[in-house]
């Protein structure tokens, strides 16, 4: 009766009696800012959310993750609670807490004390002396141990608007150009409330653990949001504030059992830190509706259509969407895995697993994204073990591992979308390699009108990267469809392109292999059986003038040390997030930098393409340093994100039009 009667006191008797849903979203209203949140009762398993996979910036709720590393570091080992922290200057910000004002540089604290302040007070300096201590990249890789995946320690504390400090501390995540509006952490409403749950059932480090965090948690002083319409309950929460955030995170201990939630209100227009923040105000009275809704029996499930009739399905139910683009660029995922305790997908559009929510039925669901326009990959995780989604037919397959891709468009048809344009053929060929004495697979791709012609063609060697084979370029870089689009609109020279499989052993195809090969001998293939085979079977020009060879990460490295090393074969070579390393890369390629004027007059294009969030962008960047300081002229193209094959079809659709002019 508290609840109701607590309610009826603070908030429109309207909203009470709506289904949880729609009382929120009539206070949400026309409110000026974006609200995402995600409540669970942990007993019923009721839930409610909105927006809560959508990532969002955490100002201070980021502590609570840190504070659950510091507890792993304990157990650990890493560290112990009564080892002392200094108070450094690199430490010390202002904002919130004590001890970037209060306390004197070189004073020394217990990391127990350090990490109560950070939580009960909000204190930034804290928070600043345990990053220095453990680092944000300690916290990420803790977070992934225990499956949160998009939760994410960015950088230290810069104070706050008056005196704010260069920013610095970053983890590998901070440091991606995406990540950087974020400020110090990112999350999602779902996360936060996940990382809470496991608190509740004692998972996180151990139950003694789990439990003293809470109790942590329930001493934080900051009473203005959830804890506001909810006095006389049991609640453990962190809160986060910006001149245009409010955000908290809350395990209260309700009549009707614990509930988790999380809730940001971000974009509001005006700076304002008084108690009375429409933010606040906000959070305080979807946190009461919650608390009310997630009281009430769980709905029951809609009643299942009528089954149809002889010869047909009826009314039944449509087949199930594993994979939803819906319109506005989010993604929902379904699986049906009754069985299941816990299903979750990754991919390369997120960062880490992210974990589905069981319905009634056995359908586990999320809902990602928004995600800008573009093709991605991902897989189903039951339980830990990687599944292929059992519905899509899109499929990119790899030599030790394969996914499911889902396209998200974009307003008009992208360069490697089907267009109505004359197309070119793909072959597929097999050879016998006298080299490695083992049979091997060339595709090849020839232009709009070969089959009709006489004349000799310009060609590309296109070699695939480590976990693709030769249909790599095809069926996931769709490289056939971005030659169609650009020869049809005048940017391409027409040209065959030659795809080989890129291990020196016999083809995946063909089975398993248990030996490793001498990757050196791929060289020997290409030379010696594929290049005469393809130019043999195809009417290819032959002249070195009129060939190429470019390829992506593995292939990328066979293209750079295979081309500049056989200049008299290869007059054109790109590099696509190459493995490029070397120990001496003056050493290596002594040849082609001994005579600049040489090299530049032979070599028409060396094209080098990397993304700076790559692990291998530094040796692609000193790479195309030592080329320029011994001027020899090359294309250093430095994009956005990682190793990714949206970049690699981008830097495709960069290379062609520069070949054969």
């Amino acid at each position: 009766m508290r609840v109701s009667v607590l309610l009826a006191a603070f908030l429109p008797a309207a909203l009470s009696a709506q289904p949880l849903q729609d009382s929120l979203r009539a206070r949400i209203g026309d409110f000026q800012g974006t609200v995402t949140l995600y409540a669970k009762n942990l007993n019923t398993g009721a839930t409610v959310s909105i927006r809560e996979t959508e990532p969002v910036r955490t100002a201070s709720t980021i502590k609570l993750p840190i504070l659950c590393a510091v507890f792993d570091q304990v157990a650990r080992g890493q560290a112990r609670w009564d080892e002392k922290l200094t108070v450094t200057s690199s430490a010390k910000v202002s904002g919130s807490g004590v001890l970037g004002t209060e306390f004197s540089e070189g004073v020394q604290l217990p990391l127990s004390d350090v990490a109560h302040l950070m939580i009960v007070l909000s204190d930034n300096t804290a928070t600043n002396m345990i990053l220095e201590r453990f680092g944000a990249d300690a916290v990420n890789r803790y977070l992934d141990t225990i499956g949160i995946g998009t939760t994410r320690s960015l950088r230290k504390v810069r104070g706050d608007g008056t005196q704010l400090k260069e920013a610095e501390g970053w983890s590998a995540a901070g440091k991606l150009p995406e990540n950087q509006r974020y400020g110090i952490g990112v999350s999602t409403p779902r996360d936060m409330a996940t990382i809470l749950e496991k608190l509740e059932r004692g998972e996180i480090v151990s139950p003694e653990a789990s439990k003293e965090i809470l109790a942590i948690l329930q001493r934080c002083q900051d009473g203005n949001g959830v804890k506001r319409r909810l006095a006389g309950m049991s609640i453990a929460n962190k809160t986060g504030a910006l001149d245009a955030l409010r955000s908290e995170v809350a395990l209260v201990r309700s009549p009707a059992g614990p509930i988790a939630m999380a809730i940001t209100v971000d974009g509001m227009p005006k700076p304002d830190w008084t108690p009375d923040n429409p933010g606040l105000l906000m959070i305080a009275d979807l946190a009461r509706l919650i608390v009310d809704g997630l009281a009430r029996p769980a709905e029951a499930p809609a009643t299942t259509a009528a089954a149809g009739g002889r010869g047909g399905r009826g009314n039944a139910s449509p087949p199930l969407k594993y994979c939803e683009v819906l319109p506005d660029r989010r993604v929902t995922f379904r699986l049906r895995a009754p069985q299941a305790a816990q299903v979750a997908v990754s991919g390369d559009f997120v960062q880490g697993p992210q974990l589905l929510q069981r319905g009634e039925d056995g359908t586990w669901t999320v809902t990602l994204g928004p995600l800008r326009p573009a093709i991605y990959s991902y897989n189903f995780r039951i339980d830990g073990v990687s599944v292929l989604d059992p519905l899509n037919p899109m499929i990119k397959q790899g030599e030790s591992g394969s996914a499911a891709m889902f396209e998200v468009a974009a307003d008009s048809p992208a360069l490697y979308d089907w267009q109505p344009v004359p197309h070119g053929t793909v072959h597929v060929n097999w050879y016998e390699s006298k080299t490695l004495d083992v049979p091997r697979r060339i595709d090849v791709y020839t232009p709009p009108g070969y089959e009709a012609g006489t004349s000799t063609y310009p060609v590309l060697y296109l070699l695939h990267g480590s976990g693709d084979t030769e249909t790599g370029w095809t069926n996931i870089g769709r490289a056939d469809m971005i030659l169609d689009n650009l020869i049809a609109a005048g940017k391409a020279k027409p040209m065959i392109v030659v795809m080989p499989y890129g291990r020196a052993r016999r083809d995946v195809y063909l089975g398993p292999i248990s030996t490793q090969p001498d990757a050196a001998a791929f060289e020997g293939d290409l030379l010696k059986d594929a290049i005469p085979f393809a130019e043999k079977l195809y009417r290819i020009s032959g002249k070195p003038e009129e060939r190429a060879i470019a390829g992506l990460s593995m292939g990328g490295g066979q293209a750079m040390r295979i081309g500049l090393h056989h200049l008299e074969l290869f007059h054109y070579v790109g590099m696509f997030s190459a493995a490029a390393r070397s120990p001496n890369l003056e050493e290596e390629f002594k040849d082609l930098l001994a005579d600049p004027a040489a090299t530049n007059k032979t070599l028409r294009i060396l094209y080098i393409a990397c993304g700076k969030a790559d692990s291998l962008f530094p040796a692609s960047e000193q790479f195309h340093q030592v080329l320029d300081q011994h001027q020899i002229r090359n294309n250093f193209v430095a994009s956005e994100e990682g190793h990714v094959w949206r970049n690699w079809r981008n830097y495709l659709a960069d290379l062609l039009p520069r070949l054969f002019r």
